[in-house]
């Protein structure tokens, strides 16, 4: 999980703005065109992008990240102290969904 802010955004990408506070969990994007993503399982896509497996991670001074993997952070999270969250909520929401109708 990193956390960092937008520099810029590719020329159909309407979200996040730039100078945005983003973070990037584990879970670094998805598709939205295969039949798992179309379902409304996002993090079983058949071309997940794995943060540190599929794309680069967050050791770096710039990181590129497919917007459907990036959150908005709100003004007072700490990127330092607060990006671990970042994982913990894609299991939350994972148990959440597997109890509930919770859908993306």
């Amino acid at each position: 999980e990193y956390t960092g802010w937008v520099v810029s955004v590719g020329p159909e990408v309407e979200w996040p703005l730039p100078r945005a506070l983003v973070g990037v969990g584990w879970h670094g994007g998805h598709c939205l065109v295969c039949k798992i993503c179309r379902s409304g399982n996002f993090t079983m896509c058949e071309k997940v992008n794995i943060t540190g497996v599929h794309v680069d991670g967050g050791y770096q001074e710039y990181a590129l990240a497919h917007w459907t993997g990036v959150i908005e952070l709100p003004k007072r999270f700490d990127p330092l102290r607060d990006a671990p969250l970042l994982g913990a909520a894609v299991g939350l929401f994972r148990a959440l969904q597997k109890e509930t109708d919770a859908r993306p």
